[in-house]
């Protein structure tokens, strides 16, 4: 398990970010964006690791395309265990600068991986989003000769703090989603927020980092109401690590849906 928690790996064949909303000439970056803090540190440790030149375009977090890690992408799938794969921790695939065919190129992967078809596919591959309304559900559908099906190990979420982002993005992202593959990640929570119609099919959580008890406090009741709701409506929760610092003396609760595990 790596920091991220409730993913095994990461991977970025797009890497930047310029906010929602946000253009080149007008970025419009998140204050939490915890990405967009780390890029100069992860574009180093990167070039380091791998014995090449800093990336500028990583280190200044502008959207660019490494297509050699999309191959990466889906090289663990033959391992035994399933696997869940975070798509884009370091972008948003569906922001302003992200072209369609970089989009394309990973599906692609991801749908060749889901050969033979009897074959169950061995990863599951996460992408969040704050711009559900880009989605065009006709990416996700992978065409191979005449046949064309939804990409089945394919979950989008979006990302939301508060209650009126949830109900900006969330009834969006049902339009483009279809159920059994919609997720809900309140990162970083920073108000209270009810459980969403119809329910997410996983249930992300977690503080701002670093961890800001003061700004907690006041979504406490909220939080333990929508945790109950969520255990009724048997909505798997994956609460991260820090939430036991942000609220001390919850219960940390860390699922995931069925098929991912």
């Amino acid at each position: 398990m790596n920091a991220i928690g409730w993913c095994d790996e990461t991977c970025n064949p797009v890497v930047g970010c310029y906010g929602p909303g946000g253009t080149a000439e007008e970025p419009a970056r998140c204050g939490c964006c915890y990405a967009h803090r780390m890029a100069r540190r992860v574009a180093a440790m990167r070039a380091a690791a791998i014995g090449e030149p800093v990336c500028e375009e990583c280190r200044d977090f502008v959207p660019h395309f490494h297509p050699e890690r999309v191959e990466g992408m889906t090289r663990g799938s033959g391992r035994e265990q399933k696997r869940v794969v975070f798509v884009g921790s370091m972008c948003d695939l569906w922001s302003e600068g992200v072209l369609p065919e970089w989009r394309r190129a990973i599906w692609q992967a991801i749908g060749e991986e889901m050969q033979p078809w009897l074959e169950p596919a061995r990863s599951n591959y996460v992408m969040l989003t704050k711009r559900p309304w880009e989605i065009d559900r006709r990416e996700l559908w992978y065409a191979l000769g005449n046949k064309s099906f939804w990409l089945s190990n394919v979950w989008v979420g979006v990302s939301a703090g508060t209650q009126r982002e949830c109900m900006m993005r969330w009834d969006e992202l049902c339009d483009e989603v279809p159920a059994g593959r919609r997720i809900l990640s309140l990162e970083p929570l920073a108000g209270w927020v009810t459980l969403v119609e119809p329910k997410p099919d996983w249930l992300i959580i977690g503080p701002e980092t670093p961890v800001k008890r003061h700004a907690m406090r006041p979504c406490w009741a909220e939080l333990q109401n929508m945790l109950r709701e969520a255990r009724e409506e048997r909505v798997p929760v994956w609460m991260k690590t820090a939430c036991e610092k942000a609220w001390p003396g919850i219960e940390l609760v860390q699922e995931r849906p069925e098929e991912m595990r």
